[in-house]
């Protein structure tokens, strides 16, 4: 099944969507969605296409021991590693609801064959300039949109197209220059760091909503950092410094959905900001130090290919 159709199925609420909190099945249903729960669906028998939305951490990692073994055509949206309150659990939905999928898919497969063809992309003024190095082989997300029984697809990667340096850094790409952004949000991939730094986060979220940000990359990491106006560089180089990969950058993405400017509340941390059509940069693996994304409405990029030296000769 193409992403296109299982998504305009789910948003005709002919799919049904499986909630790990009870807590959430009266709104579920007061929009319109036949809402089953959790721990009542088998996913191993189930042939029927399902949505998941998950906001408990224990029922999404034990979901994901399922990979391979689940036959009906599922995706989930796992809200469980950023804000937990219910009113920004409620406008996630909603933002979630309001995509426009066909054409979030079309700008995703145009991002990606950019990305693929390119030797440099170039964040422009006023969110740049940045530059983008590409790497000879890159490492990219899922870029699939042919859904096959099996894969757990998660919303996300639908909804952006992101080149991450998971192997090493420097291994897909490297970004130099300046950073202008609108947002921030970030994840804790365990509870003890939560615990440790995120006050400090949701602090810097709350900066981040006021505008005036910006990051400074060398060589790929960030030497400078200002969050509302604020230079908040010590702090953090404090918290990543001999951690993971510091502040260097694990990820340079274009979101894709065109959403509402309107409807947006910066000072929430929640997963749907980083897919705003514009350029969003990740920082952190979320382990030692938390994966947070810097994230720039409508900015816009060159796609830059290089000649070949036969080329140039010529």
């Amino acid at each position: 099944m193409h992403a296109t159709e299982y998504f305009k199925r789910l948003f005709a609420r002919e799919i049904p969507v499986v909630v790990d909190n009870p807590e959430y099945i009266a709104s579920l249903k007061g929009r319109g969605f036949e809402v089953l729960e959790y721990g009542e669906v088998d996913f191993r028998e189930r042939r029927d296409p399902c949505f998941v939305l998950f906001t408990r951490s224990a029922s999404h990692e034990e979901f994901l021991q399922l990979w391979d073994e689940v036959p009906a055509i599922t995706a989930h949206l796992s809200l469980t590693k950023f804000d937990l309150t219910p009113e920004t659990i409620e406008y996630s939905i909603d933002q979630f609801l309001g995509i426009d999928f066909a054409a979030t898919l079309e700008r995703r497969a145009a991002f990606y064959d950019s990305l693929l063809s390119c030797d440099n992309v170039e964040v422009v003024p006023p969110q740049g300039p940045l530059m983008c190095a590409m790497g000879e082989e890159v490492e990219l997300a899922d870029r699939a949109d042919e859904m096959t029984p099996g894969f757990l697809y998660s919303v996300s990667e639908f909804l952006e197209a992101s080149v991450v340096n998971l192997a090493a850094d420097r291994s897909s790409f490297i970004l130099d220059g300046e950073f202008a952004f609108d947002g921030l949000i970030y994840l804790c991939n365990n509870p003890g760091l939560r615990a440790e730094v995120g006050e400090l986060f949701k602090e810097w979220v709350r900066l981040a909503s006021k505008g005036s940000n910006s990051a400074t990359f060398v060589n790929n990491a960030i030497t400078r950092f200002v969050l509302g106006g604020v230079d908040v560089t010590q702090r953090l180089l404090e918290v990543t410094g001999g951690k993971e990969r510091g502040s260097s950058a694990t990820e340079f993405a274009f979101g894709c959905v065109d959403y509402e400017l309107e409807s947006q509340e910066w000072w929430r941390n929640s997963v749907m900001h980083e897919s705003f059509h514009g350029i969003h940069v990740g920082i952190g693996m979320g382990q030692q130090i938390p994966h947070f994304d810097l994230i720039a409405r409508g900015a816009a990029a060159r796609f830059i290919t290089e000649p070949r030296p036969d080329e140039a000769a010529s």
